[in-house]
């Protein structure tokens, strides 16, 4: 794989089109296509707007993304969204995302990740486990980060 580089942006700093974009490229990627659930116009100024994002780019195209809200007040994160091109699939880069993710958790005393997956995949179910979530209640994982000195 060539090289590919992370790229991550404050609330208002990301192109909502950029981001448009890149969930009409991964919509049928899901179990209930995005659209199905959410205008994406109105969820990417949402996200553009509202919400840390983060790139996973090769070739100057975005492969990867991750979406996230943190509340500084009560040390949690919830994802928001997180997604990779299906032909990149299974070559690590959901596991950058949420390394980034956590990479930023710590910089602020971050102690609770939580994400929402509506989906029966086992193997989606798989993936968070092995990155370690753990199933709260019923579509609601859970990871608990230990705080570094």
């Amino acid at each position: 794989m060539t090289s590919m580089k992370i790229e991550i942006y404050r609330p208002g700093l990301v192109k909502t089109l950029r981001l448009e974009k890149f969930l009409y490229k991964v919509n049928t990627e899901f179990e209930v296509p995005l659209t199905n659930r959410v205008d994406l116009s109105n969820y990417s100024d949402k996200l553009a707007t509202l919400a840390y994002n983060i790139f996973i780019v090769k070739d100057r195209l975005d492969i990867g993304h991750s979406a996230f809200y943190p509340n500084f007040h009560n040390s949690s994160l919830f994802i928001s969204s997180i997604a990779v091109v299906k032909t990149f699939h299974r070559k690590g880069l959901g596991t950058i995302l949420i390394s980034q993710i956590e990479e930023f958790a710590h910089e602020y005393d971050i102690r609770s990740l939580k994400l929402g997956a509506k989906s029966n995949s086992t193997e989606l179910d798989r993936f968070y486990k092995t990155n370690g979530f753990q199933l709260e209640e019923k579509f609601i994982y859970k990871k608990t980060l230990e705080l570094t000195s």
